[in-house]
């Protein structure tokens, strides 16, 4: 059954001899199989997708590249548009833009952190801000900043830590909103930063959203999955292997009404020792 491919866990015996412990064996080579077919899937399915959308994301580069120059012949042409803050809003957008483009064409390739170093996770969030909360207003959505007290330095490369914030953020503003326009309520978002029991630097976002959908709770990381009619899947999932190649963690779980995503990353010191333990430069 293994051989083709079923990898069930088998009954044990009764006693505690030989044949209970060449089932223990069996069971335990079933589930590292089983390990093992999941990441071939999802890897494969990676490399699919950036197969095919390699010609969409070079063409939505193009498209990309000419809208930050109208963008640009507009606040020359505007009386304070080197001052407009919303246009400064839509460049920034632009260039990220590009940048996960960029990065969309890497998904399914071997990769490892570049340009890293120390780098603080409350300076990083305050300068994203900006970007979002044109967004937040639009909605309708309170987006509240708590910073916390100490230290929140961390060590790992600034451009793919933003993107987790910004990512976690935005699907923090369409859960608050979707379910502002459901009950009538206004919207709520929570970002803040503080220290957990073993000094690793906890970056929690919530939402006042409905939550996850049952039929995907189980499976949110994992690529392609998805409950948004217009959505790819891609986002979470690439959230949480940049969060693993800094050696944290993801999680989520719902609690008074609200929906958390928190993200846990090692100190500085722990953190520069794990990267020049693994050679990262």
């Amino acid at each position: 059954r293994i051989g083709g491919g079923e990898f069930t866990q088998i009954a044990l015996a009764p006693d505690d001899d030989e044949i209970r412990a060449l089932g223990e064996a069996v069971n335990r080579m079933s589930a590292m199989l089983a390990g093992y077919e999941r990441d071939v899937r999802r890897t494969e399915r990676m490399r699919t997708l950036a197969h095919l959308g390699g010609g969409i994301a070079h063409q939505l580069r193009n498209s990309a590249t000419g809208c930050a120059l109208a963008v640009d012949l507009h606040s020359k042409e505007c009386p304070n548009g080197g001052e407009s803050s919303t246009l400064v809003v839509a460049k920034r957008q632009l260039q990220l833009m590009e940048e996960y483009l960029q990065r969309f064409l890497q998904l399914g390739k071997t990769s490892s952190l570049s340009a890293i170093g120390a780098l603080d996770v409350a300076a990083l969030i305050e300068d994203l801000l900006p970007l979002v909360e044109p967004a937040a207003r639009h909605a309708g959505v309170q987006l509240r900043w708590l910073p916390g007290a100490g230290s929140s330095k961390v060590v790992g490369n600034a451009e793919r830590l933003g993107q987790v914030v910004i990512n976690l953020m935005l699907n923090a503003i369409e859960a608050a909103a979707a379910n502002c326009a459901a009950t009538g309520t206004t919207g709520r978002i929570v970002v803040e930063l503080s220290r957990d029991a073993d000094d690793r630097l906890a970056l929690v976002v919530a939402d006042s959203g409905a939550g996850p959908a049952e039929n995907v709770q189980q499976s949110l990381f994992e690529p392609f999955v998805t409950e948004k009619p217009d959505g790819v899947g891609l986002g979470l999932s690439v959230v949480r292997e940049i969060v693993e190649q800094h050696g944290g963690e993801i999680s989520w779980h719902r609690a008074g009404g609200m929906t958390y995503f928190s993200v846990e990353l090692p100190c500085e010191t722990t953190e520069m020792s794990r990267v020049e333990a693994v050679g990262c430069r």
